[in-house]
């Protein structure tokens, strides 16, 4: 019994020194593979914090850089020429505030008490999913407020750089234009709940908000 142990330990001593190896190896792997992307991605730290940088705008929704604030919420995808950025708030959904309460279910409530005591359980699950939720039954879609455009005009740049970093929730875009240096924030303040977009050096042509998912598309022009 002592020697079954005794080799039971030993073989669970050398599957965890294995399993560390292993680790050691990914994360010197990984490591340096984010070394090597400078020309895509990469990660660098800055004291207590990290930045994300890229050297390309997004192409997709998952590329592009998150900012919010619990409230709202924003993906910048850091174009030049034209800045696309995804807006989200959280109070915005299809249908109308209501009532889910249904008042008519507290009466089921000691049948299926009942039920759950006497083990059938399949039988009290279907009178909860009859008569226990909220009226109607689907919650409503969480709906994008549109995507909020820039454009720029200008599409002759260089040294382009986007980042986001991770400690303050800033989102930059970097570069120059024509021999002068331009940089581009966009953050939001939890404090004032509003969302920010500071941009110098380029001038901005006009701006839309678009909603190309409804089919009622409304553009906008700010002045």
């Amino acid at each position: 019994m002592n020697s079954l142990i005794a080799s039971t330990m030993m073989r669970t001593k050398r599957v965890a020194l294995a399993a560390a190896v292993v680790c050691q190896f990914v994360l010197v792997v990984t490591s340096r593979s984010v070394g090597q992307t400078s020309n895509s991605t990469a990660l660098e730290s800055n004291g207590p914090g990290a930045t994300l940088w890229y050297r390309q705008p997004a192409q997709q929704w998952l590329e592009a850089m998150p900012i919010g604030n619990g409230m709202i919420g924003a993906m910048v995808f850091g174009g030049v020429p034209q800045e696309r950025i995804a807006l989200n708030e959280s109070s915005f959904w299809s249908g109308r505030p209501h009532d889910y309460n249904d008042t008519n279910a507290v009466q089921y409530f000691p049948q299926i008490r009942d039920l759950v005591f006497a083990d059938k359980f399949q039988e009290a699950e279907k009178m909860v999913n009859d008569h226990f939720y909220g009226k109607p039954k689907a919650q409503e879609a969480y709906q994008p407020i549109g995507d909020l455009l820039l454009s720029f005009g200008s599409t002759n740049f260089t040294d382009y750089r986007r980042e986001l970093d991770l400690a303050t929730g800033l989102a930059a875009l970097s570069g120059s234009h024509e021999g002068a240096a331009f940089r581009r924030e966009v953050f939001c303040s939890a404090p004032d709940q509003v969302l920010v977009v500071r941009s110098g050096d380029l001038k901005r042509e006009c701006s839309a908000l678009d909603r190309p998912r409804h089919e009622a598309v409304h553009v906008v022009a700010l002045q």
